[in-house]
């Protein structure tokens, strides 16, 4: 069989034979963020006319990252939360104010009586 190379990201390694004989095993894998794309271990066979592998080597695709929508959805809701409890505190204040600005004004009235 011809020699192989090792995938893009990956590693391969000789588990039976010496790799390019009639019975050799060659076993792969990808490196950490990738995933193994065809057969993970190949075997050098009798061909018609020369020996051949199994199938084709594999490849080693990248993982896709997942879309955290969590950590948006906690941001926007963190937001919110403080939108509202700052406005809460604003009324808070305003109704303490009017409530001192009417006990003033019913004093002003009683010693102007």
């Amino acid at each position: 069989c011809t020699g192989l190379q090792p995938p893009r990201y990956g590693l391969f390694y000789v588990e039976k034979g010496s790799g390019i004989s009639v019975g050799s095993m060659v076993v792969f894998w990808c490196k950490d963020g990738y995933q193994l794309v065809g057969s993970e271990t190949l075997a050098c066979l009798h061909g018609d006319s020369a020996p051949q592998w199994s199938s084709q080597p594999p490849l080693c695709e990248a993982i896709p990252k997942p879309v955290d929508k969590g950590f948006r959805v906690a941001v926007i809701a963190s937001i919110i939360s403080c939108i509202i409890i700052l406005s809460m505190s604003i009324s808070f204040v305003v109704c303490c104010v009017q409530e001192q600005l009417e006990k003033r004004r019913e004093r002003l009235q009683e010693t102007r009586n």
